[in-house]
């Protein structure tokens, strides 16, 4: 629950995540990082579904080995490490 006076101080935290087709992506906004406790949180699995067969995956232009894709079209992207609190841009592709 945000309590109007969290809201009127700024002492809140919201992002906004976009997904996009080409390249295929999953990327975040920080709008408001007011909630000085998010610097201590991590994001760590990010589970696309209907992605198809994931072939490559790269964090903030980084490549990223530690994913599975299944033949139902999941995705699971595991041991990210990255802080919620800073954009992020995940690209992924398939064959």
């Amino acid at each position: 629950m945000i309590y109007l006076e969290t809201v009127e101080s700024g002492q809140y935290f919201y992002a906004t995540y976009v997904a996009g087709e080409e390249p295929r992506t999953i990327s975040s906004t920080i709008v408001n990082n007011g909630y000085a406790d998010m610097s201590s949180k991590t994001l760590n699995t990010v589970r696309l579904m209907g992605a198809g067969l994931v072939t490559s995956v790269t964090v903030n232009g980084s490549p990223h080995s530690d994913f599975e894709s299944s033949a139902s079209g999941e995705t699971t992207i595991r041991n990210l490490n990255l802080q919620p609190n800073l954009p992020f841009t995940i690209v992924y592709s398939n064959a």
